[in-house]
């Protein structure tokens, strides 16, 4: 339980220093390894629920980790979660949605 309050206390952190960054490729930097420790958090903690389940054989710890692979799925990220989670710019976001340009 400490772990995901840390976890949620660090990524509002990494949220507010992404939308502190002035250049888009910053913020999307530092959003990638957000999500990147968003994912490993619950990959982690997907891993020991099934571990435990094999260790012990509760069903309900199985069905905790069916319930997180869920959730896990709908943590898919998308142009529209980036959007609102970073606050873009009318600027960033179109550069963003602008297929012929580089993000630098």
């Amino acid at each position: 339980m400490r772990i995901y309050i840390y976890y949620l206390e660090h990524r509002q952190r990494k949220l507010n220093q992404c939308r502190a960054k002035q250049h888009l490729n910053a913020k999307l930097t530092e959003y990638r390894s957000a999500l990147i420790l968003k994912f490993a958090v619950m990959d982690v903690t997907t891993l020991i629920l099934i571990l435990s389940y094999l260790l012990t054989g509760e069903l309900i710890i199985l069905i905790a980790a069916g319930l997180l692979i869920i959730i896990f799925t709908t943590y898919i990220p998308t142009k529209a979660k980036l959007i609102n989670d970073l606050a873009l710019s009318f600027t960033d976001r179109q550069i963003l949605n602008d297929p012929d340009s580089e993000i630098k």
